[in-house]
């Protein structure tokens, strides 16, 4: 969903900056180019996020963010982002915290965008979410302070930074944790949960439900071979979930 996101800001600046279409990276966010998008290297990356996060104060973007929640639809589900929030995931959540668990949300994703719906959408709130970030300035403002973001990259949370990330905001290993796979993104998070004096619980969900949700595997099948050696619990979408979504979605 924060894909969607991006697209709608790059397209405020091609509104405004005709020429930006013809443009890497511009042009393959438009044209929905993953591929292009994945082996981006880092400046070009950069260019796009000064395009379009840089000078923006934190709460500019978080009201950016409200406004895009309350008027997207995902494009082939035809519903609100927030309603496809898992129900398995919902439940497995409400269950740890009734049992005197803390829960937090670990993602590859832009830690500000997460925080403007984490509590309506999981009932985990702002301060208990990781993700990746930029660069952050204070800016007096004449008199009135604000936090303004940077077109430089803070924080990386995807692979090898997921544990990293987790150490800085929570400062000890997860007991529990749950990944999937899509990108190999969430190894090294349950391979930090799995590991240690005490084991934790490494928990692997594999989206193979095609008619309910979508089908999606690593070309590679890094994550489930990981699994397999880490013995860790891998969830089959289509044989293990009863239902993908809550009921009225």
């Amino acid at each position: 969903m924060q894909g969607a996101f991006l697209l709608e800001q790059v397209r405020e600046r091609v509104k405004e900056d005709a020429s930006l279409a013809k443009r890497q990276p511009f042009k393959a966010v438009l044209e929905g180019d993953v591929a292009l998008l994945s082996a981006m290297d880092e400046p070009q990356l950069m260019e796009l996020f000064a395009a379009t996060h840089a000078g923006k104060t934190q709460d500019e973007f978080a009201r950016e963010v409200r406004a895009f929640f309350q008027t997207a639809r995902h494009p082939k589900l035809g519903v609100p982002y927030t309603q496809l929030a898992y129900a398995p995931m919902l439940e497995l959540l409400q269950y740890l915290r009734a049992n005197g668990f803390q829960t937090w949300i670990s993602s590859g994703g832009g830690v500000d965008f997460m925080r403007a719906v984490s509590e309506d959408t999981y009932d985990i709130p702002p301060q208990q979410v990781i993700g990746s970030s930029l660069k952050e300035k204070f800016d007096e403002g004449n008199g009135n302070p604000v936090l303004r973001r940077e077109a430089r990259v803070d924080h990386l949370n995807d692979k090898a930074g997921k544990p990293v990330g987790i150490d800085q905001h929570i400062g000890r290993r997860p007991v529990f944790a749950a990944g999937n796979v899509r990108s190999g993104g969430d190894i090294q998070m349950l391979q930090y949960t799995k590991e240690q004096p005490h084991p934790g619980f490494a928990l692997l969900i594999n989206h193979d439900d095609a008619e309910r949700e979508f089908a999606y595997a690593e070309k590679n099948d890094a994550s489930l071979k990981a699994a397999r050696q880490g013995g860790w619990t891998v969830v089959s979408m289509r044989q293990d979930w009863k239902r993908i979504f809550p009921e009225g979605r």
